[in-house]
């Protein structure tokens, strides 16, 4: 399956590679919100993690350009984000997002939210 991860943060998109890879996941990454608008459309992945707090492009207004996109919007998104307000995953959700998951993480319990997302 393709894997757009949209996170600025080196350490963590490691991780997720690291977590991923191996599941034989094809993975594609952008460092902002502008560049995972374009990926998104590039890639035409399966399932787009998303980064809140990204240059270039809140990770809310990259989520709404995914939900309003005519042939791709039924790409699962999960949101990853050191932000754990309640607010924050109400809003995620509310706008479109699959699940919503707060930094850190454990890798396997990010592992199986993506399997199920995917439907592995």
């Amino acid at each position: 399956m393709k894997i757009l991860i949209a996170d600025d943060e080196p350490d963590v998109v490691q991780l997720l590679t690291m977590v991923l890879a191996p599941e034989g996941h094809e993975l594609t990454t952008a460092e902002t919100g502008e560049d995972a608008i374009a990926l998104f459309e590039e890639v035409r992945p399966d399932l787009v993690i998303l980064d809140i707090l990204m240059p270039g492009g809140h990770g809310f207004s990259v989520l709404k350009a995914i939900r309003e996109h005519p042939e791709l919007n039924t790409a699962r998104v999960l949101m990853l984000s050191s932000k754990s307000y309640a607010e924050d995953r109400r809003r995620a959700l509310d706008a479109g997002a699959d699940v919503y998951m707060t930094k850190p993480f454990e890798p396997a319990a990010l592992l199986a939210t993506v399997n199920g997302l995917l439907g592995a």
